[in-house]
């Protein structure tokens, strides 16, 4: 997948088995990135091979998808992300909002169409550390990527 685009063709090649394969792997890695992740590429695979997905997904699947929300979570509660989005501009704020816009969409998708996550994690709203001691603050600005969709 690597420096390649997910392609039509290549996607539907793939039955839902292997989608849900390729797709455990590169949640491994994303897992794994410590980059503060995912890149555009990264990203698009991942929204394109749920996309090949059919809604009803094997139990092993589900666990994928599930992995996906929770280091989509671990991200977008990761105080480096805010404080680039809270930056008044340049190079460093748009790829914070890059970042922050693909994070939703995947866990839009795989929390909210596959039914992976709660609505807390929908909103944003994580606990990651089981208790509000050394979250970081809401202070405006940021929430602009956490908003309702009520």
């Amino acid at each position: 997948a690597a420096g390649r685009p997910p392609l039509l063709s290549t996607l539907l090649a793939l039955d839902q088995r292997d989608a849900a394969a390729v797709l455990q792997v590169l949640v491994g890695r994303l897992e794994r990135d410590e980059s503060g992740g995912p890149t555009a590429e990264h990203g698009r695979w991942l929204f394109a091979l749920m996309a090949r997905l059919e809604r009803e997904v094997s139990a092993d699947a589900a666990a994928t998808l599930r992995a996906l929300v929770r280091a989509c979570a671990v991200r977008r509660a990761d105080p480096s992300l805010r404080a680039a989005l809270d930056a008044s501009g340049g190079a460093t704020r748009a790829e914070a909002l890059r970042r922050a816009a693909t994070l939703n969409v995947l866990v839009a998708i795989a929390g909210g169409f596959f039914g992976q996550a709660s609505a807390e994690e929908l909103r944003g709203e994580e606990e990651l550390r089981g208790d509000d001691e050394g979250a970081p603050e809401d202070d405006g600005d940021s929430s602009l990527i956490y908003e309702d969709a009520e």
